[in-house]
């Protein structure tokens, strides 16, 4: 009998184990179909109606936005196994991200209805939740918003690389997505993260509003307006109904959608100021005290075509201008008056700075332009026409005058090269006729004059205090220069070489343009007087008087001292002291030392030396007789015509200033000793136009006529073998600019 139970109860036991196992396993088929049937009722379906699947490449740079933290982004990398990458995502993904980023549960939860774990995660879902996270506010720096795409720019980053940027008339959008050029002008829907946009949604139904644009003009189908220097052309809405509302020339608010312009309205509160000083967050204004600036503050100069300004600090000059006022303080000013500025005429050399006087001149103008000729005759040109003068054509005493139609237009002169191709004038162009052929003279403004010399005469990149600073002396030179009447037998001011100031052998830059306006007018001077602030590009590590250079009495602004901050006074008429200096300068912190041209090397044979002095010393003899002199049979130097001194048989230094310039030099030849006095007589002397130049950074240049600047070694014999024969070198050692 208890046999028999045992076995009932043992054949019950089995049963029931079968019977739970048969149940889970329906059980577990139907969780599983259910779960499929979800999967197909939310899945997103294709054009062939699959379900558009969603793996984990599709979503892993997405979901590395979400990181908060460098840690969280780790984590999050560390979620996607690259060798399953192509797997779609699941429920158990979503949580795991969600639980990283710590943001709510519920972002999920309305999505995924409760399904397992391991059930997938559709492209349609994964947009949704990814949506509700964006927009939850839970992360810091993270959002959804409408961008207006007003223009493209490419900004600089904290490593020095550019990074490419939207402005949407308020700030700026770094992005990290492709966005295409059918965006352009147009309102975006947009994932942003920081600053940086990171996910295109399309085109927004959302209007924008642009602050302070200038409208330019408007009619009943469109407005046209500039901003951030850029002027755009779009649709009135409303079949312009607002068109009778809009002031023409004035600072107005609009606002902007996708299909055009939707409104504008005007800035009323406008007031006529003198801005007595300005800094970077406002302006001192007469009568008034202090006015705060606007973070988005912006210039227009309308008093030819309109155009934006960049800097603030060029308001000063202007005897008055008009501020725009919100909320107390200015977010625009227009300036409707041209700065006062003298015409400067600035006389062309050629290609090689070696003249004047040319055969032919070849001009076209970016603009329209007129032509007068002599014979009062004037044809108007259009834009890009060439127009060739020669001088064979006129007669002496002729002039050509070429004017342009715009106030900023530009002449290009073909038949002349400069070191950026063929250079570009602002202002008129004249052609005067003489005897030997044509000279061209450049008339303009003063103050544009200054634009390209302070591009030329300081490196690109230079602190904006030091442009400022050349500015302001590249300004006083030229006002001596148009009151010294130097140039007067040239009927003009002065000339492009760096015998006055180099002009327009580099194009402008816009830093350069903006340190002359603002240093606008603004001189040096000395005991009440405007002063010639004589300047270089480079030093050898000293500075020296006029005197020295040119001549004459010695300025008392200009000293010859060390180029350290203390200014250290150091004798260099003794030959060893400015050697050893040349040689090793580590004892002092001289501000250029680095720089291109603070040492510069050049080698001579002995016959490249003798055909140099060869063939420039009848020219310099004719330019300068007085100051190259011949040694005669009693040992004394007197003026003496001469040709040829024969074979380079030695050379050394008769005189230094006590800057270290080189005053007076002595070379023998096999026919006749010279002394060669002045800086310019010597280094156009030893022309170096068959040698190469060895800057202070090992690059080489070529083609200079002249010795670069007049401080170098004293000059000694070096033994060297070439070709298996004996020939003596002359060697210029390490030499300062």
């Amino acid at each position: 009998m208890k046999n028999k139970l045992v076995r009932i109860l043992l054949l019950m036991l089995v049963v029931g184990m079968f019977t739970f196992v048969i149940g889970e396993v329906a059980g577990g088929d139907r969780r599983k179909k259910e779960d499929s049937e979800a999967d197909e009722q939310i899945g997103t379906e294709t054009e062939d109606g699959e379900k558009s699947s969603c793996s984990y490449a599709d979503v892993e740079d997405l979901v590395l936005y979400l990181a908060g933290s460098e840690e969280q982004k780790n984590e999050l990398s560390r979620l996607i196994d690259p060798l399953t990458k192509s797997d779609n995502i699941t429920v158990a993904y979503i949580k795991k991200v969600v639980d990283i980023i710590e943001v709510s549960t519920d972002v999920y939860t309305g999505v995924l209805n409760s399904r397992s774990d391991s059930s997938k995660v559709y492209m349609e879902e994964f947009e949704k939740i990814y949506n509700y996270i964006v927009c939850s506010g839970e992360i810091s720096g993270l959002s959804r918003d409408s961008v207006y795409v007003f223009c493209r720019e490419e900004l600089s980053s904290d490593d020095g690389t550019a990074t490419k940027a939207i402005f949407d008339g308020n700030r700026y959008y770094r992005y990290d997505v492709d966005i295409d050029e059918g965006y352009d002008d147009r309102v975006i829907d947009a994932y942003i993260r920081d600053g940086v946009i990171f996910k295109i949604l399309g085109y927004s139904d959302a209007e924008v509003e642009i602050n302070n644009v200038w409208v330019i003009s408007s009619d009943k189908k469109e407005c046209t307006f500039l901003y951030n220097g850029i002027t755009k052309t779009y649709m009135l809405q409303n079949g312009g109904e607002d068109a009778d509302n809009i002031t023409d020339g004035a600072v107005a608010k609009i606002t902007v959608n996708n299909f055009g312009v939707c409104s504008v309205k005007k800035c009323e509160n406008v007031i006529d100021a003198r801005i007595i000083s300005a800094s970077d967050s406002g302006f001192r204004v007469k009568d008034r005290g202090r006015v705060d600036c606007a973070p988005n503050f912006t210039i227009y100069d309308v008093c030819d075509t309109p155009m934006c300004e960049n800097s603030k600090y060029i308001l000063t000059g202007y005897k008055n201008v008009e501020l725009v006022l919100e909320n107390k303080k200015a977010v625009a000013a227009v300036i409707r008056e041209e700065l006062a500025s003298d015409n400067i005429r600035v006389i062309l050399n050629d290609d090689t700075f070696s003249t004047y006087t040319m055969n032919t001149a070849t001009l076209s103008c970016n603009k329209a332009f007129n032509v007068k000729y002599p014979d009062g005759q004037e044809v108007y040109n259009a834009e890009g026409t060439a127009v060739t003068i020669d001088h064979s054509n006129y007669n002496v005493g002729d002039k050509i005058y070429f004017t342009p139609a715009e106030k900023h237009a530009r002449f290009t002169v073909h038949s002349i090269k400069r070191s950026y191709g063929n250079p570009e004038y602002r202002g008129t162009m004249e052609i005067v006729i003489v005897e030997e052929g044509l000279r061209i003279i450049n008339e303009l403004p003063l103050e544009e004059y200054l634009y390209s010399v302070v591009a030329n005469e300081m490196p690109a990149g230079s602190p904006k205090e030091s442009l400022k600073a050349i500015a302001v002396c590249a300004r006083g030179y030229a006002y001596i220069k148009m009151n010294d009447n130097s140039f007067d037998g040239y009927d003009a001011h002065l000339d492009d070489s760096s015998m006055c100031q180099v002009y327009n052998n580099v194009r402008e830059t816009e830093e350069a343009i903006e340190a002359v306006k603002e240093t606008y007018g603004i001189v040096p001077m000395y005991n009440g007087k405007v002063i010639l602030p004589l300047y270089f590009s480079t030093s050898a590590g000293m500075t020296c008087s006029n005197a020295d250079i040119w001549g004459g009495n010695a300025y008392g602004y200009l000293e010859a001292n060390l180029e350290d901050v203390d200014k250290t006074k150091i004798d260099f008429s003794d030959e060893d002291t400015f050697v050893d200096f040349m040689k090793d300068d580590s004892g002092y912190d001289i501000i250029e030392k680095d720089l291109p041209y603070y040492r510069w090397d050049i080698d001579f044979t002995n016959q490249d030396m003798t055909n140099a002095i060869k063939s420039t010393l009848s020219e310099r003899i004719s330019m300068s007789y007085d100051n190259i002199k011949v040694k005669n049979d009693s040992g004394e130097f007197v003026n003496a015509e001469i040709n040829y001194i024969g074979e380079v048989k030695s050379i050394s230094v008769v005189e230094r200033s006590s800057s270290g310039v080189l005053l007076t030099l002595e070379i023998e030849g096999s026919n006749a000793t010279i002394r060669v006095s002045g800086q310019t007589n010597i280094r156009n002397l030893i022309t170096p136009v068959n040698q190469e130049i060895v800057k202070n950074d090992g690059q080489i240049v070529t083609g200079w006529t002249s010795l670069p600047r007049p401080l170098y070694y004293s000059w000694w014999r070096i033994w060297t073998w070439s070709r298996n024969e004996q020939k003596w070198c002359l060697r210029i050692g390490r030499a300062g600019l």
